[in-house]
Order: structure tokens, then sequence, then C-alpha cells
């Protein structure tokens, strides 16, 4: 009985895919479809979390840009 010590096949790398996270655009149009659809009262605590998302992102953007 022969035992082979060949190296085992190097398999290519393939980078993981980096997940992007959606545009301030995408997330307007998002917020303005739910807002326009009748939003319910109280809203939705989905809604209330979109809503905080994009206040969020706001806030972020006026602040990197020193606009507010």
């Amino acid at each position: 009985m022969t035992i082979s010590l060949s190296p085992l096949p190097i398999l290519p790398f393939t980078p993981l895919p980096v997940l992007a996270s959606p545009s301030f655009e995408e997330i307007k149009e998002e917020a303005r479809a739910i807002l326009l659809a009748g939003a319910e009262l109280p809203l939705r605590l989905v809604v209330r979390r979109h809503q905080e998302r994009i206040l969020d992102r706001v806030y972020n953007a006026l602040v990197s840009t020193g606009e507010g």
C-alpha cells in the first residue's frame, strides 16, 4: 500500500460579497412609498423604525458635511 504525498490542489480565493447599504435616495423612496400607502395612526412599529433610520442618516450626512 502506498500513500500519495502530493499536495492538495489550491483552490482560487473568492472574496465574500460586500453587502452595500441602501443609498439615501433608495431609503427616501421606500419611506415615501410607505407614507403614501396611508400610514395608520399610531404609526406601525416598522414605519417608526424606518423613520428613525432615515433621521439618523440625514443627521449623520449633515454633520459629516458640516451643514448641520
